[in-house]
């Protein structure tokens, strides 16, 4: 099996922090047409001592101009990645369409208890 062309890395969020205001963000699209799969790296970081809060991450897909759509893949039985506080992940998605982001909602943030995202795509072919 020949190995993957992987590209570099993009920033398409950055340090985004998720509190009692903030509980939904989008990231900077990227251009994924051309591409077979993204590597996404998810970098979460807390503030605010204990206290139970996470961040749901899907990625969406947008076959034609402002029209998004999360990803779902029954094939795969793709369920959408949940962070805490101190975990970070790299995880593999299908490029399924034109351009892709990811959408970031938060659960349990408030002014004193927060959550920042920083996220990269790799994309490889």
């Amino acid at each position: 099996m020949p190995y993957a062309k992987s590209y570099d890395a993009v920033k398409i969020m950055d340090a985004v922090t998720f509190n009692d205001e903030v509980t939904t963000a989008y990231s900077d699209e990227i251009d994924a047409e051309k591409f077979k799969k993204l590597t996404l790296y998810l970098a979460p970081t807390a503030a605010g001592g204990a206290g139970e809060r996470s961040l749901t991450v899907t990625p969406q897909y947008e076959p034609e101009a402002d029209n998004w759509f999360d990803y779902d893949s029954v094939d795969d039985g793709y369920t959408p990645i949940v962070l805490d506080s101190i975990t970070q992940k790299c995880v593999d998605i299908d490029c399924v369409g034109k351009n892709v982001r990811i959408k970031v909602e938060a659960t349990g943030t408030t002014a004193d208890l927060t959550l920042t995202l920083t996220a990269w795509a790799q994309p490889w072919s």
